[in-house]
């Protein structure tokens, strides 16, 4: 999932650190739910998609729109999938979506 975020930052110009931030998030998202989302792949490749979109229509000046998001699931996920799993998502992390990245020390220093 990584790799393929990394290849939609790039298609679109995207700061990387919009993928450091996803990937944040889906990996406390992961964690709060004790690994089990990993045993369905279908449901781990659906956070791993909110949690990118999340990412996006926080650190992006242009959004996509879920159903965009959608067609890059080639139609394995709906957009009210993804709605649905970005509410669980926010929920689950408290609204904690800004975490630290490495860029964000460096520009500290």
């Amino acid at each position: 999932m990584a790799t393929w975020m990394n290849t939609v930052c790039d298609y679109c110009h995207y700061n990387k650190e919009t993928v450091e931030i996803a990937l944040s998030c889906l990996d406390r998202f992961v964690i709060l739910l004790n690994n089990i989302i990993l045993q369905d792949r279908q449901v781990y490749q659906l956070a791993a998609m909110t949690a990118f979109y999340i990412s996006i229509k926080l650190n992006e000046e242009e959004v996509m729109d879920p159903n965009t998001i959608s067609a890059l699931s080639r139609g394995v996920h709906t957009s009210k999938s993804i709605i649905e799993m970005e509410s669980t998502i926010l929920v689950a992390l408290q609204w904690r979506v800004h975490p630290p990245t490495s860029m964000s020390f460096v520009r500290l220093i």
